[in-house]
C-alpha cells in the first residue's frame, strides 16, 4: 500500500447522481441493439455467405491498378458490382450450367441484360474500351481477373469443400474390433 493510501484511505466512488450507471447504460444498449436485430432482420445488409470462397478478393494495391484506373469510379463500381452478381449466380447451384460460368472456367460472363437493368451501359463501353471487359455476343466477359477471382479457383475451392464435408459426414468405422463404439 502506497503512502498517500495509508494516509487517506481508499477512494471513494463517486455516484453520479440523475443519471443511470454505466452499467444500466450498456444493458440499454445492448437491449436496443436485439430490438434493432428482431425489427430489421432481414433487411439489411447481412453476412449470409460465411464461405470465403465466396468472396470477392480485393487487394489493397487495387487503388493504384493501371488497369482500373483508366477507367472512372463508376465503371469500377461495374467491375465489382458484375462480379459480385456473378458469383453470386452459382452459390447452391450447379456451377458448370450457372449462367455466368457458360462453361468458360477463366473468365465470368456479364450478360447485357443485367448492364441494362444497372443502368450502367456507359460503364460497361469504358471497362471494353480499357481491356478490361470483352464483348461477347449477348453480353461481357472479364478480361482482367485476380486469380483468387477466377471461376477455375472458385470451382476448386469448392470442389475441395464439398469433398472436405462429404468426409467429415461419412460414417465412421467402430473403435473396436466387435463393432461396437
Amino acid at each position: 500500500m502506497t503512502e498517500q493510501m495509508a494516509f487517506w484511505g481508499k477512494p471513494k466512488r463517486h455516484r453520479r447522481p440523475g443519471r443511470p450507471s454505466r452499467r444500466a447504460q450498456f444493458d440499454r444498449a445492448l437491449e436496443t441493439l436485439l430490438i434493432y436485430a428482431d425489427t430489421y432482420a432481414g433487411v439489411g445488409p447481412t453476412n449470409e455467405c460465411a464461405d470465403p470462397s465466396m468472396w470477392i478478393l480485393m487487394g489493397d494495391d487495387d487503388w493504384k491498378n493501371p488497369w482500373l484506373n483508366s477507367v472512372g469510379m463508376a465503371a469500377r463500381g461495374l467491375y465489382w458490382t458484375a462480379l459480385s452478381w456473378a458469383k453470386d449466380q452459382i452459390r447452391g447451384r450447379d456451377f458448370l450450367s450457372a449462367e455466368s460460368v457458360l462453361g468458360d472456367l477463366e473468365s465470368w460472363f456479364i450478360p447485357d441484360r443485367e448492364i441494362r437493368g444497372w443502368k450502367a451501359t456507359r460503364e460497361a463501353k469504358q471497362l471494353v474500351e480499357s481491356s478490361v471487359w470483352v464483348p461477347v455476343q449477348g453480353g461481357y466477359r472479364y478480361l482482367y481477373l485476380r486469380d483468387e477471382n477466377k471461376p477455375k479457383t472458385v470451382y476448386e475451392k469448392r470442389s475441395k469443400e464439398t469433398s472436405r464435408k462429404r468426409a467429415q459426414r461419412a460414417p465412421r468405422p467402430p473403435d473396436d474390433a466387435a463393432g461396437r463404439w
